[in-house]
């Protein structure tokens, strides 16, 4: 399984995602990816949804907006997002979407998890990235 940025198809952005593309592209401007994303609410635009990080545990939601900034751990963020949406003590059958907004890849560590993604594909969970590298930003959906 290849997970190099030049291969992957992109695709468009839903109104929602967009939101997430927006804050992401504020921090940027503003320096602050270059640290850890901070701790939030649990909306995004009008309406409630699952996040990592956060502070708020709560309902489960369809939607898990997750967000890697530049001293995030990748691997410990795109773990905890599959663990939400698998783990039957915590998300499973209720979220559908994970959106990843990330300025880090590492193909990696999207290896280590493959045999998880597989899985969230075969539940019919959508797995979707946005990452921001240098002044581009690409969207893709993860197809295994």
């Amino acid at each position: 399984m290849r997970f190099s940025l030049e291969e992957l198809s992109e695709v468009n952005v839903t109104e929602d995602e967009q939101v997430g593309i927006r804050e992401v592209q504020d921090d940027i401007y503003s320096g602050a990816t270059s640290g850890r994303k901070s701790k939030r609410n649990n909306h995004v635009g009008n309406h409630p949804a699952n996040q990592i990080p956060s502070d708020i545990y709560g309902p489960c939601y369809p939607q898990l907006y997750t967000y890697i900034y530049d001293k995030d751990s990748f691997d410990k963020r795109i773990f905890d997002s599959l663990n939400l949406a698998l783990d039957p003590k915590q998300c499973y059958g209720t979220c559908k979407y994970i959106y990843i907004y990330t300025t880090q890849w590492i193909p990696s560590v999207l290896e280590k998890y493959s045999a998880l993604i597989s899985v969230a594909k075969r539940e019919n969970i959508h797995i979707r990235f946005h990452v921001f590298i240098g002044h581009r930003t690409r969207s893709f959906e993860l197809y295994l």
